[in-house]
C-alpha cells in the first residue's frame, strides 16, 4: 500500500526549475524597452521577471554564448586551431585572422567574447564541427537538450539570417549552463587580453572587452557584474546577456531586440530588482535524511533526498508550501535494499498541484527477515537457498541409506 507522508513547511516554494511562472514582488517592477526580456535565478532557473520570454528574435552576437559553451564542452584551452579561408573572410566584427594561421582555442575564445570576432566563431565552428553547417546542427541539438524551445541557430556568430532566432528565455537557459564553466567568467570579465604573435602574424594583438558592465572605467559599470555579451546588427537591433552576483545570489539578465540601446541601464535595473526582492534557500541537500522509516524487523531505514534542491522566495510575501514523501512501505519490508536505491519520490506541492519531484533514496542497506513459513525460491539469495536445500537433501540421502542397509540386513536374516 502506497504511504504518503505530508509535511507542512514554513516557507513557499516560488522558484522551481519545473515551475517557470514569474514571481511577483512588491514595489515598482523594471520596465526594460527590449521586446523579449528575462531575469532568471541562475541557481534554480526560476524566472523573476519576464516580458515576452518565449518570443524569438534575431539575437545577433549574443549567439556567441552558445558557441562558447560548445567550445568549452568539446575543446581544451591549449588546443591548436588552423584558421580556414571561410573564417578569414567572415563578415562583420573581426580580430583579422588569416587563412592558415595557427591559434589556440583560448585566444579564439577571448577574441570571440571580448572583441565579438565573427572570424573566431567560424574558426571554432569548423574546428569542432568540421563545417559551419555541422556546427549549427550541434548548436540546435545542445539548445534542445537545455530545454530551449523557440530557438533556431544557423551560424555560430549571430550574423543576421531570417531563420536565425532565439528567445530571451532560451538564451537564459544557455548561459545558465555556460556559467558552470569557471573559464568563462575569467574570459568574460577580462578588460584586455594580449594575443602573442602567430605563424601568420608575428605582432601581438590586443583584444578589448566591449561589455561596459564589467569595466570599472565605464559609465555603465556595475560592480556585481561577472560576465556578459553584447550584440547588434541593423536588422537584429541590440541584444544583451549578462550575469551578476551579490551575496551568494547569481542572476541572469537577457534582453533581445532592443531598438533604444538602453540595454545596459535596463540590465542594471533588472539586477537591482532581483537582488532587492528575492533570496535563494536550500530545501534539501543531496543525501539529507528526510525520514527515518520504521520496518517490521525493528530496523529503521533512513530515506534521503536524491539530489539537492533550492528555491527562490519573495521576501515580501508570507511563505506557505507542502511536500509529500511517496513510498511503498510493504515493498520496503519485503525486498533487499542497497544504499542509494530509489525507493520513492519527494513530491513538491503548491496550490494543491504537484509542481516537481525529487528521487527518494535508501540511506542504507537492508535485508528483510524471513518468517519460518516463507517459501524459498530460486529468486532468493544463493546462500539462503544453499542453507535451506542442502540439509534437506542430506537428510533425504541419509534416510535412504539407512533404509537400504536395514532392508539388506533383514533379507539376510530371513534367508
Amino acid at each position: 500500500m502506497l504511504k504518503k507522508l505530508a509535511i507542512t513547511l514554513a516557507f513557499i516554494l516560488l522558484a522551481l526549475n519545473m515551475f517557470p511562472t514569474c514571481l511577483q514582488a512588491k514595489g515598482k517592477e523594471p520596465s526594460p524597452l527590449a521586446d523579449s526580456v528575462v531575469l532568471m535565478n541562475a541557481n534554480t532557473g526560476e524566472i523573476l521577471y519576464s516580458k515576452n520570454p518565449d518570443t524569438a528574435y534575431p539575437p545577433a552576437s549574443t549567439t556567441k554564448v552558445l558557441t562558447t559553451l560548445l567550445t568549452l564542452e568539446n575543446c581544451k584551452m591549449t588546443d591548436q586551431v588552423t584558421v580556414g579561408q571561410q573564417a578569414a573572410w567572415a563578415e562583420g566584427s573581426s580580430i583579422y585572422l588569416q587563412a592558415g594561421e595557427k591559434i589556440t582555442v583560448e585566444d579564439l575564445l577571448y577574441g570571440l567574447n571580448l572583441q565579438s570576432g565573427n572570424d573566431c566563431a567560424v574558426a571554432l565552428a569548423e574546428h569542432i564541427g568540421g563545417s559551419v553547417e555541422n556546427f549549427s546542427k550541434m548548436m540546435n541539438n545542445r539548445a534542445k537538450e537545455l530545454g530551449c524551445k523557440q530557438s533556431n541557430f544557423v551560424n555560430p556568430s549571430g550574423l543576421y539570417n531570417p531563420n536565425h532566432k532565439a528567445s530571451a528565455k532560451d538564451l537564459a537557459l544557455i548561459i545558465k549552463e555556460l556559467i558552470k564553466h569557471t573559464e568563462y567568467f575569467k574570459i568574460a570579465s577580462t578588460a584586455k587580453h594580449i594575443m602573442k604573435g602567430t605563424n601568420k602574424n608575428p605582432k601581438e594583438r590586443i583584444i578589448w572587452n566591449k561589455n561596459k558592465l564589467v569595466l570599472p572605467a565605464s559609465d555603465s559599470y556595475y560592480k556585481y557584474a561577472k560576465a556578459g555579451k553584447t550584440g547588434y546588427t541593423r536588422q537584429s537591433q541590440y541584444s544583451y546577456v549578462a550575469v551578476a552576483e551579490k551575496d551568494n545570489e547569481t542572476l541572469i539578465a537577457v534582453l533581445i531586440h532592443d531598438s533604444s540601446g538602453t540595454f545596459y541601464r535596463d540590465a542594471i535595473n533588472l539586477f537591482n530588482y532581483g537582488f532587492t526582492n528575492f533570496k535563494t534557500k536550500t530545501v534539501f541537500k543531496g543525501g539529507q535524511v528526510l525520514l527515518q522509516c520504521p520496518l517490521r524487523d525493528d530496523y529503521t531505514l533512513p530515506l534521503v533526498a536524491g539530489t539537492g534542491f533550492n528555491y527562490t522566495y519573495n521576501i515580501n510575501l508570507p511563505p506557505k508550501c507542502t511536500y509529500t514523501l511517496d513510498y511503498d512501505e510493504e515493498n520496503l519490508n519485503s525486498i533487499s535494499i542497497k544504499k542509494g536505491d530509489i525507493v520513492g519520490k519527494v513530491n513538491l506541492i503548491r496550490n494543491d498541484e504537484i509542481i516537481g519531484s525529487i528521487n527518494l533514496l535508501s540511506g542504507a542497506d537492508h535485508e528483510p527477515v524471513r518468517n519460518k513459513g516463507d517459501v524459498v525460491t530460486l529468486d532468493s539469495k544463493p546462500l539462503d537457498y544453499f542453507l535451506m536445500v542442502v540439509p534437506f537433501l542430506f537428510f533425504t540421502y541419509l534416510t535412504g541409506l539407512i533404509l537400504f542397509i536395514l532392508v539388506r540386513f533383514l533379507k539376510k536374516r530371513i534367508m
